[in-house]
């Protein structure tokens, strides 16, 4: 069973600080110094190991006192590699990654599918697939050897990608799909109707479709064994979509809410608002999609800082702070600009984060030195582009 825990994370801006600290004190069993103090703090676990339902009840206390909560799951199951043999661990992450990535299902497959193949090519393609595969069984080829790693749902959805692919490959679509093929250097690019990686894409699917019949993972029409699970075990559960629902983001152990747009064979469409009103829009896996937790939830907290990280070693006059806020968004925070000509570098920060970002990565200005930074699981991508925009004042 996934366990919860749920995080203080301080008071929420529109509620009075003395009625915070009583009622938080009259919650916790403690004395009014001991509950001030531990709203002053950045964050603090106050339960942990509870089912989602009592952490709900709790997260629901803590904000009628006046605080930020949130709750997180205490294992996130599709970032784990227990259970996967030591010797198959890189290439294990290497899926992990190719799953959580952005790019089209498709593409998604292919690189999958490539890197099962060790990039070796022909005859080389099926033996290399089969003993990845029985690596990651720790054993003989089976369906439930490979749940080690991968869901009901995306086996089956790679099976049917890589068998709808044959398919328009037969029958010569004029038109194949988006596919993904290696450099040189190792890396992964995509190209469209690029006759080589189609050639070897065919090659790969093959390979991979071979090898699973012959280990009767594959039944009559290409279909995993029927007493796997499918869905996660949702399927006779899920709510209708335009609900709302609770869940988590691939990677992240932040319970959300949001409202379900779709179904698709391996995942989930859901979305869920920002302060400045615009939704955000993800696909998650069906396991985290949370339905134990009752009818009663409340949203994370959009003031909530869930992290925060301080850039040291720069020449400016207080060191800036990113922070990653309960909606989602980064912000970074310069504290204070200089009041030289160094100002001057700021008037077009916003640009500059636009140039850095490859136009990929959008900044907006919501204060005299903070800037809004977009959406983001995590702070680390941000990090990198915060550097680099900031390098001209890099401490040497």
């Amino acid at each position: 069973m996934t366990t919860f825990s749920v995080t203080l994370r301080g008071r929420r801006a529109a509620a009075g600080l003395a009625e915070t600290v009583a009622r938080l004190a009259s919650l916790l069993g403690c004395g009014a110094a001991e509950a001030e103090r531990a709203l002053a703090m950045s964050s603090l676990t106050v339960k942990r190991g509870i089912d989602l339902r009592t952490a709900n009840r709790y997260q629901a206390a803590l904000d009628d006192c006046g605080c930020c909560a949130t709750i997180e799951r205490e294992f996130i199951a599709e970032a784990s590699l227990d259970g996967i043999p030591e010797e198959c661990r890189k290439l294990a992450a290497a899926l992990r990654a190719a799953e959580m990535s952005s790019q089209s299902r498709a593409e998604v497959h292919a690189i999958m599918a490539d890197l099962l193949s060790d990039g070796d090519v022909d005859s080389g393609m099926a033996h290399a697939i089969e003993r990845n595969l029985a690596t990651i069984c720790g054993g003989p080829l089976t369906a439930h050897g490979l749940l080690r790693l991968f869901s009901a749902d995306r086996l089956q959805a790679l099976v049917a990608d890589a068998a709808s692919f044959l398919d328009a490959h037969r029958r010569g679509s004029n038109i194949p799909p988006l596919m993904s093929g290696r450099n040189k250097d190792g890396t992964h690019a995509s190209s469209r109707g690029d006759h080589v990686i189609h050639q070897r894409t065919v090659r790969l699917y093959e390979a991979l479709i071979k090898v699973l019949q012959q280990h009767r993972v594959l039944g009559p029409g290409n279909a995993l064994p029927p007493d796997l699970v499918m869905r996660d075990g949702k399927g006779h559960r899920l709510p209708g979509t335009s609900q709302q629902v609770q869940f988590c983001q691939r990677g992240s152990a932040i319970v959300r809410i949001g409202t379900v747009n779709a179904y698709y064979d391996a995942d989930i469409s859901i979305s869920y608002p920002t302060r400045t009103g615009l939704k955000v829009r993800v696909q998650i896996p069906y396991a985290n999609l949370l339905l134990e937790g009752g009818e009663s939830f409340r949203p994370v907290p959009q003031e909530a800082v869930l992290h925060h990280q301080l850039l040291h070693d720069y020449t400016l006059p207080s060191t800036p702070v990113l922070f990653l806020m309960g909606d989602g968004e980064v912000i970074l925070d310069l504290v204070k600009l200089p009041v030289d000509e160094q100002r001057y570098f700021f008037l077009d920060l916003e640009e500059k984060f636009k140039l850095h970002g490859c136009g990929a990565f959008s900044a907006r200005k919501i204060g005299p030195t903070a800037y809004g930074l977009g959406q983001a699981i995590a702070l680390s991508a941000h990090v990198h582009i915060v550097e680099e925009v900031l390098q001209p004042f890099r401490r040497q």
